[in-house]
């Protein structure tokens, strides 16, 4: 049923037709997908952390069918959002393990494919949360429910609650903001998460094409930016 629905989908939006056979291709041959976006996610978590990283030494080939079940599950949630892209969310997944970070904070949820893939590393790592802010009370329903036991979800607006949880928790490890897409609301997270994040902790971005809060960020703060894609990028706390 949800292969099915990715069809359909397509049929309705051929504009998405190379993102979705990138889903597809992924639930049938897995492995050549990852080949080949291996060697650029690792120069992205490589020029990030300043230090040369191998994908295949940090992936791990036994989470394929939950990573594939996470993706099903994340396609096309209810409010019209978009999940992370599949080379964006393995990016995250082997950005954790390599850092094996205790707090990782993220805003915006959805159907928690991010999250989910966050989870899946810090379960392999055997250590680390995640603390996620999202509006929606059923935020995150393709979590896997034996994943949840490491996330904490706040039900609101992270102009309400991240300052408050940053003061709370720990020095953040990893920071990833998918939430509004306001140049407002983006400058104003990328701030509150800066003060929290510990030297060398990263902070991520979804969709820093839709405005320049995210390029002024790194100006203001003298950091370089390191992009993934077009509208994926971060920056390492200098």
């Amino acid at each position: 049923m949800k292969l099915l629905r990715i069809i359909k989908y397509i049929m309705r939006h051929p504009q998405d037709v190379i993102k979705y056979s990138y889903y597809l291709a992924f639930i049938f041959t897995p492995k050549s997908v990852i080949r080949g976006f291996s060697r650029y996610i690792s120069d992205f978590v490589s020029s990030l952390l300043g230090q040369s990283i191998d994908f295949y030494e940090y992936f791990n080939e036994k989470s394929i069918p939950i990573l594939q079940k996470i993706l099903l599950d994340s396609i096309s949630p209810p409010s019209g959002e978009m999940p992370l892209s599949l080379d964006e969310s393995l990016s995250l997944y082997i950005l954790v393990k390599v850092m094996k970070p205790k707090v990782v904070v993220e805003t915006g949820v959805s159907a928690g494919r991010s999250s989910g893939f966050i989870l899946q590393a810090l379960h392999e790592n055997g250590e680390g949360y995640l603390y996620s802010i999202d509006p929606d009370p059923n935020a995150g329903w393709a979590i896997p429910k034996y994943l949840r036991y490491r996330h904490k979800l706040f039900i609101g607006a992270s102009k309400d609650i991240l300052p408050k949880l940053v003061r709370e928790l720990p020095m953040i490890d990893i920071f990833l903001h998918d939430s509004l897409h306001t140049y407002d609301n983006m400058i104003f997270e990328y701030r509150t998460a800066w003060h929290a994040l510990k030297k060398g902790g990263i902070l991520l971005s979804d969709d820093v094409d839709w405005n320049t809060a995210f390029e002024d960020f790194s100006r203001e703060i003298g950091c370089r930016a390191v992009y993934l894609t077009r509208s994926f990028a971060g920056i390492r706390k200098c």
